[in-house]
């Protein structure tokens, strides 16, 4: 990592490694560190875009075009672009927590 010492990184490595939740993630979902830290937390906005880097010299841009509401079944639609084509999923409402 550019600017800092790598004792720092290891640390952080190894905490990333190690950590229960961070495991359990992995598990459940795969590699997400990929994702910003923001968009992974709190969603994404309407119309936000980020870049997912997938590999070396490979980048996917997400637009987040629009989340509609439940539907009788409890799944909400969205639609969103993946590199330019559009993408429609029908999600099953998380429950909170």
């Amino acid at each position: 990592m550019i600017g800092r010492p790598s004792s720092i990184s290891y640390l952080i490595n190894f905490i990333r490694k190690f950590s229960k939740s961070t495991l359990i993630t992995k598990k459940k979902y795969g590699d997400v560190t990929a994702i910003p830290t923001t968009a992974f937390f709190y969603g994404m906005k309407s119309n936000e875009e980020i870049l997912v880097n997938i590999g070396q010299g490979k980048t996917i841009i997400i637009r987040l075009l629009y989340v509609g509401e439940a539907d009788e079944s409890g799944n909400r639609v969205v639609y969103f672009r993946l590199n330019g084509q559009n993408v429609l999923l029908r999600l099953p409402i998380r429950k909170q927590v």
